[in-house]
């Protein structure tokens, strides 16, 4: 199905999901380190949280992710 300039991310909204997305990936790393920082979770909560919150904006938004 092609998509259309007005449901395709803008590289800004690409880059902020790939930006959270990241974070994402590097508390979930951070958790489970041998020694993890004592804020690793509530951190991996928040960011995935903020990934959640955003992908359901653009979505709202009409667009395609």
């Amino acid at each position: 199905m092609p998509v259309d300039r007005d449901t395709a991310l803008t590289p800004a909204q690409q880059s902020e999901l790939q930006f959270l997305r990241g974070q994402v990936d590097m508390w979930q790393d951070k958790v489970y380190e041998k020694n993890p920082l004592p804020n690793a979770q509530q951190n991996l909560w928040a960011a995935g949280e903020e990934l959640t919150r955003y992908v359901s904006e653009l979505r709202a938004w009409g667009k395609v992710i």
